[in-house]
Formats: structure tokens, sequence, C-alpha cells
């Protein structure tokens, strides 16, 4: 595969993206306007397509939400907004005492190649923690623990979170059809 842009500000993001497709991926950062919506590929698609009317070349964008099951799948694609409003703790005093505590974290990835958005999607199950554990990670990793797990993604090593994530399971479709198409 050879080298992708991919437009991004989050260092964290970038690491994880060369990791798992293990090629040159080249952070782009540009300021995109962030569509709002819940629906992760609906604001993935739109990102993209601004992202390239910028650099006149294909690029990669993401964007991933946290649904909360009990909430109807809020915040979705808006957890960023809730965190930085609210903060980890204010999430989690806003669930309370709330039993049903299951979400569901996805990734979509867009690439855009001027003819076509492509979305690539990865979810994964899991449990909102009573608390805010782990050091590593960023976002809301300290408060999501996958399904099979006992440990936040936070917790978890990179490698081990890199095996299991939302985002690999997306960079994996995404670097399939890139092996298919020959795209760069």
């Amino acid at each position: 595969m050879k080298q992708i842009l991919f437009a991004t500000s989050n260092k964290e993001k970038l690491r994880e993206f060369r990791e798992i497709l293990k090629t040159n991926v080249v952070q782009i950062e540009l300021e995109l306007l962030e569509p709002q919506a819940i629906d992760v590929d609906e604001v993935a698609r739109e990102k993209a397509m601004q992202a390239y009317r910028v650099l006149r070349k294909p690029v990669l964008v993401e964007d991933t939400g946290l649904f909360i099951h009990a909430w109807n799948g809020f915040p979705g694609a808006l957890v960023k907004l809730v965190i930085k409003s609210a903060g980890l703790n204010g999430l989690l005093g806003m669930l309370g005492a709330q039993k049903d505590r299951y979400a569901t974290a996805k990734t979509a990835i867009a690439f855009y190649d001027g003819k076509k958005v492509h979305v690539f999607s990865g979810s994964i199950d899991g449990v909102i923690s009573n608390e805010a554990r782990g050091a590593s990670g960023f976002g809301w990793d300290p408060i999501f623990i996958p399904k099979g797990y006992e440990k936040s993604f936070a917790e978890l090593s990179g490698d081990s979170k890199n095996r299991i994530s939302m985002r690999s399971i997306a960079l994996l479709k995404l670097k399939e059809y890139m092996q298919e198409h020959d795209a760069d």
C-alpha cells in the first residue's frame, strides 16, 4: 500500500492508523467543520468531501462515536462534544445509577478519491464503567469496557486494543479495499 493522507490533528489516532495499516500514513492537519449528527458514517462522509475540496487529493478521515443503548444511541458521533462540555465524569454522572450501561463503540473511516466516498465501519459492543479507569488511549477510552474484557480501553495495551477495536475493524476493511483496488 502506498502513502495515505489522513486528515487529523489527533496524534494517537495517527499512531493507531500506522500500526494497524502498517504503511506510511501522512498526517494532514485541516480545520474541518464537524457535521452535527449522531451517525458516524454520515459525519465521516461529509468530512472526507470537505478535506478533498481543500487538498484536491485522495484523503482519509475518521469519526468515532459511543452509542449508549439506554439513551437510544446518544451521544453517538456527538460524544466528543459531550465530553468537551461535561467531561468523562459528567457523562458518567448523567448515566448515574442507570442499570443498562451497554454501549456500542463505532468507527467510520471515509476515503474519498474525488469520485466516490467509500466508508468502512467497525463496531464493538461493551459497557460503560462506573468510573474512569486507565491512563492510556484518548477520549472516552477510560470508561468503555469491551465485551469479554474486564479492563477499559485505556487499561489495555496498545497492541491489545488494536487487535479488538472498532477502529482496527474499520481499518482492516479499508486496507483490504485498497489492496484490491491498488488505491493510493
